[in-house]
């Protein structure tokens, strides 16, 4: 259960405002209602943690929120700007101007070099190539695998290869960053260590993150906790960063597979 804590009334405005959101998807002749009228704000520096189970509708969520897809019905706002009324490039140049994404599988092209992926968002902009590379090294070095910069992603690990993803992420400068279980296929260790990096983008930069997940050990990172259960956010409270915790038996398993 969620350790109780009262949410303050934000007077800042929000960098992402979800206004009573739904999603269907059609499965043949049969209606799957992922989402069924969700409401939260973001706010600008906030680090997020939607966390429910697997078919809860959080990576659905993200998606909408990222600007991926589009509610069948409701609205999405970022900066102001109601994105469920933009056509797909705009939408592309909003993604592009304003927001970065981790996923869990990484998405690396297999051909290319980490380098070579971390710039490849600004293949379509006015950055020279030699400007985009000179980024793309700063990041990995930023992210701690300069050394790394010339390998395919088949001869890196899977922590060197999220932390090639956070350095593509981090490429065009975003204030948003989307996060899909960012530790989903790393072990404890390693896990930590992408969180750390994730952590110190937000506190140090100011980043914001939204972060989905169903590791209930994540929300000792973030400002507020959504609770997501059948497409229905079920509880917003504070999380481990207002000095708030998150208890459950999963928090304390985790704990203990990191002691041994």
């Amino acid at each position: 259960m969620v350790k109780k804590g009262k949410v303050k009334k934000e007077e800042r405005k929000p960098i992402i405002e979800v206004r009573k959101i739904k999603k269907t998807y059609l499965l043949g002749e049969t209606k799957v209602h992922a989402l069924r009228g969700v409401s939260l704000n973001v706010y600008p520096g906030e680090l997020i943690i939607i966390l429910g189970p697997s078919g809860s509708g959080k990576s659905t969520l993200l998606h909408q929120m990222g600007a991926l897809d589009i509610p069948t019905e409701g609205k999405v706002l970022v900066d102001g700007l109601d994105i469920t009324q933009m056509d797909s490039w705009n939408l592309s140049m909003l993604r592009r101007k304003k927001m970065g994404f981790i996923f869990q599988s990484f998405n690396l092209i297999p051909t290319l070099d980490a380098v070579e992926n971390v710039h490849i968002p600004l293949l379509p902009t006015n950055v020279s190539e030699v400007a985009a590379h000179r980024r793309a090294m700063h990041l990995l070095k930023e992210v701690g695998i300069e050394d790394r910069a010339h390998h395919k992603p088949n001869q890196l690990s899977g922590g060197e290869r999220q932390r090639v993803s956070i350095a593509r992420a981090l490429i065009n400068d975003p204030e948003i960053i989307f996060a899909d279980e960012p530790t989903g296929n790393l072990d404890s260790k390693t896990g930590e260590k992408v969180l750390e990096i994730i952590r110190k983008l937000n506190e140090e930069e100011g980043k914001t993150f939204v972060i989905v997940t169903h590791d209930a050990s994540l929300v000792e990172f973030a400002d507020r906790v959504f609770i997501i259960r059948d497409g229905l956010i079920e509880e917003e409270n504070l999380g481990g960063k207002n000095g708030h915790a998150y208890k459950s038996e999963s928090v304390e398993l985790n704990k203990r597979k990191r002691k041994k």
